[in-house]
C-alpha cells in the first residue's frame, strides 16, 4: 500500500493512505503534541487526528490544485487523468519540496 507522510519542520504527523476509495490517515499522537510546542496550527492544518474521509483536509487539497504559487508542479508527471492521491504521491516524490513547514514526503 502506498503510504504519503506528513510533516511538520522535521516532526513526521502521520501517514495518509488510500483504501477503497477513502483517504486515511493515521497520526503519531506524541509527534503532535512535540509540533504543537513548536508551533504546529492543528486547526490550520487538519492533520492532528486520524480520519477516514472521502474528501481531503485543505492543507493536503491545496498541493494538488494546479496553480502558479506552485513551482514545483511543472517538475512532475502529473496528468489530468490522475485522482488526488496520485498527484499527492507524485508531489510527496520530489525532492525540492520546502521542509521549513508543512510538506509531504515518501520515506
Amino acid at each position: 500500500m502506498e503510504r504519503i507522510s506528513v510533516y511538520f519542520k522535521d516532526i513526521k504527523l502521520g501517514e495518509l493512505s488510500i483504501v477503497d476509495d477513502n483517504y486515511v490517515y493515521v497520526c503519531i499522537p506524541e509527534n503532535i503534541e512535540k509540533a504543537t510546542q513548536n508551533g504546529f496550527l492543528k486547526t490550520l492544518f487538519g492533520c492532528d487526528k486520524n480520519f477516514i474521509s472521502k474528501d481531503l483536509p485543505l492543507s493536503l487539497k491545496n498541493f494538488v490544485v494546479n496553480n502558479d504559487n506552485i513551482k514545483f508542479w511543472s517538475e512532475t508527471d502529473i496528468t489530468k487523468d490522475d485522482s488526488d492521491f496520485d498527484r499527492l504521491y507524485k508531489i510527496a516524490k520530489l525532492n525540492n519540496l520546502s521542509k521549513d513547514d508543512f510538506y509531504i514526503s515518501l520515506d
